[in-house]
């Protein structure tokens, strides 16, 4: 499959990850998952992004995290990333 070939069922899909895989010795780059936080706001009966540093915002979801045995990450004295067993979880500024 060349790079302009457009990819039409799931087999082509899996087929592609597949043929990019690589022994475990020479892995560098891994996978990135972007995930949006939000919080419901029942007066406005909708989602709004989390904040950073109330109660149900990121830096409690992050600590709560890191009592799973994650090494926090810390920056002017907040909490921005853990890391744990060549794995992380960061922030996007």
């Amino acid at each position: 499959m060349n790079n302009d070939s457009t990819i039409t069922s799931k087999t082509q899909l899996v087929k592609w990850f597949e043929d990019g895989n690589k022994k475990k010795e020479n892995w560098r780059v891994g996978t990135e998952h972007e995930k949006f936080a939000y919080n419901y706001d029942k007066e406005k009966n909708s989602f709004i992004p989390a904040e950073y540093d109330n109660k149900s915002g990121i830096e409690n979801f992050l600590l709560e995290i890191a009592k799973l045995g994650w090494e926090k990450i810390s920056e002017k004295g907040r909490v921005i990333a853990l890391k744990k067993d060549y794995q992380s979880i960061t922030l996007e500024p």
